[in-house]
């Protein structure tokens, strides 16, 4: 490829990866292990709790008690801009 080429194309690709796109994203969370213990004498009562931006998603009430391997099997959809969406923290 010559390098006018070579420069058209890149130029082509980051233009179309700046564009501003609507998007779902899906998050799947299927397990989680190893986790440190935080009670005392007993293992973690673990669950999740996700932030996107503004949004916050909590799953306190459907803690697993006394669980270090705790399996969720949960899928979360968010909607975003990309680029410039918001990290997404578990």
């Amino acid at each position: 490829m010559e390098y006018a080429q070579q420069q058209s194309y890149n130029s082509a690709i980051t233009r179309a990866l700046m564009q501003r796109k609507q998007c779902l994203i899906r998050l799947y969370i299927i397990e989680a292990f190893d986790l440190a213990s935080r009670d005392v004498g007993s293992f973690s009562d673990p669950y999740l709790q996700i932030v996107y931006g503004q949004k916050v998603i909590s799953e306190r009430q459907s803690y697993q008690l006394d669980c270090s391997d705790p399996k969720f099997y949960k899928m979360y959809e968010f909607e975003a801009t990309f680029p410039g969406a918001s990290p997404i923290v578990i």
